[in-house]
Order: C-alpha cells, then structure tokens, then sequence
C-alpha cells in the first residue's frame, strides 16, 4: 500500500483531517462535547498548526484514511489528540507509523512531554501507547468516565554532536 505521511497546512488538509475527526467521534459509543469538540473542528488550524502543534494525515491516492493531532497543553507539555485510522486500513501498522511521527514533531517542537487520555476499551491505541513509552499518570484534565487513563511520554531530544 502506497501513503504518504502529510503535515496539514491548506485549507483542504484541515478539512480533510475534520473528516476523520468527525469520523472518529461517530466510532464511538459517547459524545465529546466535554471536550469543546465542536469548537476545536472550527479552530483545527490554529490547535494544530506550527509552532504549537501539528496534524499528520495519511493519505492514499489522495484519499485520507488516518489522523493524529499534537497540540500545545502547557508550556512544555503537549498533547496527543485523536489517533485514527479508518477500520479498513487498520492492521497495517499504520498506528506505529503515526504515533512515531507525532513523537518525532512533539519533540522537535520543543516539548518536554507528551499527554493524552484514552479509554480502556482503545486496547489496540493502549497497546501502541505502552509500546512506545507511554506509562500512566494522574488525571491532567477533565474527563467525565471514572475509567479514563491518563498517560505520558517523557520527550528528549536527540544529542546531535
């Protein structure tokens, strides 16, 4: 399978990465307005756009299939939104590829660390998470599920000497 890993910087591309957030919210079993949901698929380009954050989209013959968001939560702490990769192309590890570019630009952004928040049944993103370094930690934002798992990853960028 042909793809290519894409930074969202034209209107298109934001829309396109809206497509697949509204997708991912439809997948599931709740409604994200605790989050401000509707108000962060208006601002998509100023929540993920340089210098605070990014949006990396999958792209299949120009088709987009996958997203994941880093947007700035503190000074130093960014933050890990909406990995999502429609079911038919899930299996292809396209998961590890995306979370590893979304570490990659949180670290060259300057970030010492990065959040999120997932659900215990995300078993395959909590797999991934743990996979790459993520380890639990305490509730750093609202979250209305008792069952909801905080994790972060501690970022260090490379010694180039």
């Amino acid at each position: 399978m042909d793809v290519s890993f894409v930074i969202a910087n034209t209107a298109e591309q934001f829309a396109d990465g809206r497509m697949l957030f509204e997708e991912y919210a439809a997948s599931l079993n709740f409604d994200l307005c605790f989050q401000g949901f509707s108000e962060e698929l208006d601002n998509l380009n100023k929540q993920y756009q340089f210098p605070t954050g990014a949006l990396i989209i999958v792209y299949t013959n120009n088709n987009p299939i996958a997203v994941v968001g880093i947007r700035q939560f503190e000074l130093e702490k960014a933050e890990l939104k909406r990995m999502y990769i429609i079911p038919e192309y899930r299996g292809q590890n396209l998961g590890n590829k995306l979370l590893d570019q979304a570490i990659s630009i949180a670290t060259e952004l300057g970030y010492k660390q990065l959040l999120l928040d997932t659900l215990p049944e995300m078993k395959a993103a909590i797999k991934i998470y743990t996979h790459f370094g993520f380890t639990t930690t305490t509730a750093y934002r609202f979250n209305p599920f008792d069952t909801a798992i905080y994790m972060v990853r501690e970022l260090f960028l490379e010694n180039k000497n």
